[in-house]
């Protein structure tokens, strides 16, 4: 952050810039956040990469490098490379679009909730050592569309709606306002029109295929 001529705190400077986070990704950057303890710094990336990176204290990260540099007297002047120790590079199973830091953080690890793109949420506890495996305590699918929706049809009685998305089709009741049945199979995939039948049990789906599918509702 470039430093600003308003940004003064009794005639200092209250932001600069102390230099650049080395990633292991060229993919772009969706999300950053601190973990509660200022210990660790986690990045969300667009290919489904999670990046943890340990931060070090400055007089500790100083004793590094004056050890490293075998002067233990000598001022040192530190980089961003010397705050932040690059520890694991961790792949969720989806790609995710943002992420929350939960408050209750383990030793040594960060844990996360996953918000993916196929609405499902992660619950994943991620150590900073890549030789231990990550856990996945829970899952969570929502009950909704992971794509956008492309038709909809309420059915004669007024009560079932029936919708349409890439993946496939669901069923929801009107009354309970809640998905009863998930239609998941590769012939009702792009789904781009639907219609139920008179006696509302039945429906027609008209797909990018060019096919026309009958369902028992």
């Amino acid at each position: 952050i470039k430093p600003d001529s308003r940004m003064q705190v009794e005639g200092q400077t209250a932001i600069s810039m102390i230099g650049e986070v080395q990633r292991n990704t060229r993919e772009r950057a969706l999300q950053a956040a601190l973990t509660p303890d200022h210990q660790a710094l986690v990045i969300l990336a667009a290919d489904r990469s999670v990046e943890l990176f340990e931060i070090r204290g400055r007089e500790e990260a100083k004793a590094k490098l004056r050890k490293k540099k075998r002067q233990q007297d000598a001022a040192v002047e530190l980089s961003s490379a010397d705050l932040f120790k690059p520890r694991r590079v961790f792949r969720s199973t989806n790609k995710a679009h943002s992420f929350d830091l939960s408050a209750s953080q383990s030793e040594g690890s960060a844990r996360l909730l996953l918000a993916m793109n196929n609405n499902r949420l992660e619950d994943v506890s991620i150590p900073f050592d890549p030789k231990v495996e990550a856990l996945v305590a829970a899952q969570v699918t929502l009950p909704g569309h992971a794509s956008d929706i492309r038709c909809v049809a309420f059915s004669p009685d007024q009560s079932t709606i029936l919708t349409g998305a890439a993946e496939g089709a669901r069923l929801w009741s009107v009354a309970t306002r809640r998905c009863v049945k998930t239609l998941e199979y590769d012939q009702l995939r792009e789904g781009l029109c639907a219609q139920f039948l008179p006696d509302s049990r039945h429906a027609i789906i008209g797909c990018r295929s060019g096919q026309l599918h009958l369902l028992d509702t």
